[in-house]
């Protein structure tokens, strides 16, 4: 491996969650979300309501609860003559829907099978449990607490809806903790709640407890029958390089912005961070990142995730209970991982964990 590719460079996490499958690295990181909230400052003033952690140093005490609370109080307040909704969701099936959704149910300790990616896998579906069943139920609150219409939301949708003025706090990918700044989706028009909000750390299911947060983003690679492989890899190092991820940062103008990094170096940037003061807390939400238990990358995840987001959707609608949904996705679950010969899992297990991805980036890096 190329020494000018700076493997040691990369957030591990980000690395764990977007580019290494079986102790191999497949792509690189151009661009890495994690989750994290976005609140109307001048609304928690007008409520009462103290500032958000924007550490998780500060965040011991800050629970789902807590958040739940504040959308309560917040909800149908008057700002300015705009009645404000709590908050807003992404709604959408089959797979926009999951990818919010997850979040919620990860932090209250869901997980999608009896084991992976720790080894030995087994596909066995834990979908249908009892954390499974309280996120659902308060997935539901969240709804009732947002517009109507936000069923039918997808991901620009939620982020927009907050760029609109009427949501007091939500959370999303990190990418809109910039991009609400737009009153559409890059549009150059500045929102009316720039210099109105700001960003914190998502709450855990009990004070001080464990956080998992959801990791997504795009990455970079290339086939093994590609003509032009050396080409193709002196680019991906240049793309996803340091350097040419600052130049991506800087370009703030007319609505366009970028601060999805995955290198540690832009995170220390002091430039950088003068741009988006919020990269701290992103950080911190990417260093809590596990997009490997969140939103598992086992074979056949797409199929998994089409029956999944049905259901949540329909549990939001009224057309079936929570029980009814998880009962459902449970056995959907099971038909196609037993179709598709992973239950029993006959095959081979890696022990695929964060430990061993930051083992392969030190072997990458030469240390």
């Amino acid at each position: 491996m190329d020494s000018d590719a700076h493997f040691d460079d990369f957030v591990p996490e980000c690395l764990y969650s977007l580019s290494t499958w079986r102790n191999s690295v497949w792509t690189l990181p151009i661009a890495s979300y994690a989750q994290g909230i976005m609140y109307r400052t001048d609304l928690f003033k007008a409520a009462g309501v103290d500032p958000l952690p924007s550490s998780v140093a500060d965040a011991g005490m800050w629970t789902w609860e807590d958040y739940f609370g504040i959308l309560e109080q917040i909800n149908g307040m008057d700002l300015d003559g705009t009645s404000m909704y709590g908050t807003t969701v992404i709604g959408a099936q089959p797979v926009p829907v999951v990818h919010m959704y997850s979040q919620l149910s990860a932090s209250y300790g869901t997980r999608w099978f009896t084991q992976f990616p720790e080894a030995p896998w087994d596909f066995t579906p834990t979908i249908n449990s009892d954390a499974n069943l309280a996120a659902l139920n308060d997935w539901k609150r969240l709804y009732e607490l947002s517009p109507p219409e936000s069923i039918n939301y997808l991901w620009f949708d939620a982020g927009t809806r907050f760029s609109q003025g009427d949501i007091g706090m939500f959370y999303h990918w990190t990418p809109y903790f910039y991009l609400v700044n737009n009153e559409g989706y890059l549009t150059g028009t500045p929102s009316p709640v720039v210099d109105k909000f700001e960003t914190a750390v998502l709450p855990t299911l009990t004070a001080g407890g464990d956080q998992v947060v959801s990791l997504g983003g795009w990455s970079l690679g290339m086939p093994s029958t590609s003509a032009n492989q050396e080409a193709a890899w002196q680019f991906i190092k240049w793309a996803t390089s340091s350097e040419a991820q600052k130049a991506m940062g800087e370009v703030n103008v007319k609505g366009y912005q970028f601060a999805d990094f995955s290198r540690q170096s832009n995170y220390d940037d002091a430039g950088l961070n003068e741009i988006y003061p919020f990269l701290g807390t992103q950080l911190e939400m990417m260093k809590l990142g596990d997009g490997k238990v969140v939103r598992p990358p086992a074979p056949i995840y797409t199929s998994l995730e089409g029956v999944y987001g049905l259901q949540i959707n329909q549990a939001m609608s009224g057309q079936v209970s929570s029980e009814q949904a998880l009962a459902t996705t449970q056995t959907l679950f099971e038909n196609i991982l037993k179709g598709n010969q992973m239950i029993p899992y006959g095959v081979e297990s890696f022990d695929d964990t964060l430990e061993n991805t930051k083992a392969l980036q030190a072997s990458l890096s030469g240390m």
